[in-house]
């Protein structure tokens, strides 16, 4: 296992994110806390909204159509792959694969039903989905681990335990796998980013990171939504941790946050789209044409 300490410098504004443009989508309706974000097929997906759970949208933001309200008590998480959306539902402790356009195929966990085994989660937080289909969700608000599952939705193994130790969790929050085949998982509340390989062994460690909230990967860089008491933001880093850039700041103003709970790459538009639950809305960053 190597560990890679980061400075409190990389989560500074002590590296730009040179070229890239932020811009605050213009505001057409509360979205409420924007706590997922997901891209498929350059449709703009995120959990959000006062009524409606899931929301799509158009790239300014404007809302075009909204549900999810009949099966999700509590929206958090949201991911795409292989033409599925993949939604966490932190009230009824499940988790939902769904179409596009809404049509739920695939359930794990049973509704309303906490717990700690191969059937139940306990308010899981997030979702990942390797080459092969294999599913990965951090079930981080209770249970405080990962629990792996075939395409199919069987059960095949979980790892992680609450502590600060080494391949344990407080609050496994986003995950994402990278080309490298690796489990990336944001350890939020022991403000650490730990990487595994995709039996769960422990690689590698990254402290000192502050909380990390969200996490997203373009397959060669790291995105990582970052909360410190002094600054909030978007660092970019290398699979192998070299930091690349930041960009940030704590407040209201574009290109400021406050609690970034959530990004995602959008390859055809060659952006990111962070989700914030304190200001309550959306921000896109453009990343330069040398980003691509």
């Amino acid at each position: 296992m190597k560990n890679v300490f980061l400075t409190t410098a990389v989560f500074t504004l002590s590296l730009a994110l040179t070229g890239a443009e932020v811009r605050l989508l213009a505001d057409r309706s509360d979205p409420g806390p924007v706590t997922g974000i997901a891209v498929q097929e350059g449709r703009i997906f995120a959990s959000g909204g006062l009524g409606e759970p899931l929301q799509e949208l158009d790239g300014t933001g404007a809302v075009r159509r909204a549900w999810g309200r009949k099966f999700i008590a509590d929206k958090h998480g949201l991911r795409s792959s292989g033409g599925y959306l993949y939604a966490t539902d932190i009230g009824n402790h499940q988790v939902f694969k769904m179409t596009p356009d809404g049509e739920v195929v695939m359930t794990l966990g049973e509704k309303g039903v906490p717990g700690c085994d191969e059937t139940h989660f306990n308010k899981p937080t997030d979702v990942a989905v390797a080459p092969d289909g294999d599913i990965y969700v951090t079930d981080g608000y209770g249970n405080r681990r990962v629990a792996c599952f075939g395409p199919d939705g069987r059960f095949k193994f979980a790892w992680g335990k609450e502590g600060s130790g080494p391949g344990e969790f407080k609050n496994p929050h986003n995950i994402v796998i990278g080309s490298d085949n690796r489990v990336y998982v944001a350890d939020r509340d022991n403000r650490r980013l730990q990487i595994f390989d995709r039996k769960g062994v422990l690689l590698e460690i990254r402290p000192d990171a502050g909380q990390l909230f969200g996490l997203d990967t373009d397959g060669e860089r790291l995105f990582l939504t970052v909360a410190r008491p002094e600054w909030h933001g978007l660092v970019v880093t290398a699979l192998d941790g070299t930091v690349l850039a930041s960009v940030g700041g704590k407040g209201k103003k574009e290109g400021e946050f406050d609690v970034p709970h959530s990004v995602a790459f959008d390859r055809g538009r060659n952006c990111l789209w962070i989700g914030e639950v304190n200001n309550r809305r959306l921000q896109k960053v453009q990343l330069p044409e040398t980003s691509k």
